[in-house]
């Protein structure tokens, strides 16, 4: 695991996609929240080109993302892995998703034992534990995560 320094960097809660999606960096977590009816390509590659130039191209150690509207499909989540290949970034080592689904929630249960990732679903009343998970290994308080991510919310009309 690289050293939580090597990820010293604030990026304030930022909007985007003409306030549908916002974005965070605090020292190693990101933080995505959108509320895009339907993501098409160009919309996806725009989010990440934007994300990207923002934080300095640097991965991070864990992240959080609420969709509110349409979540990635398989063709949105290969071309962020290529995207992330070609641009030399690494998969964060923890992923929080926000979400009411039960079903959402229990399939991210089964994907992190089967791929043994560190991936978790919380329920949106969750968020002050989600913070406290997502920031293990890493830099951030968990209060600046929170404090972020309830900017993000503001940020998109949430």
């Amino acid at each position: 695991m690289t050293e939580p320094s090597t990820y010293k960097k604030r990026v304030p809660p930022t909007a985007m996609l003409e306030n549908r999606v916002s974005f965070a960096y605090i020292n190693g977590v990101s933080l995505v929240v959108s509320n895009i009816a339907k993501w098409d390509d160009a919309m996806v590659m725009r989010v990440l080109d934007e994300q990207s130039r923002l934080v300095g191209n640097i991965s991070s150690i864990s992240n959080i993302t609420h969709f509110f509207g349409d979540v990635f499909g398989a063709h949105h989540r290969k071309m962020i892995v290529q995207w992330m290949e070609k641009n030399n970034l690494a998969p964060a080592e923890r992923a929080a998703m926000v979400t009411d689904s039960s079903i959402m929630r229990a399939a991210l249960t089964a994907y992190s034992w089967l791929s043994k990732t560190e991936t978790k679903a919380f329920l949106p009343n969750d968020r002050p534990a989600m913070c406290e998970w997502v920031c293990k290994n890493t830099d951030a308080k968990p209060t600046d995560i929170l404090a972020a991510l309830e900017t993000c919310y503001k940020l998109i009309g949430k």
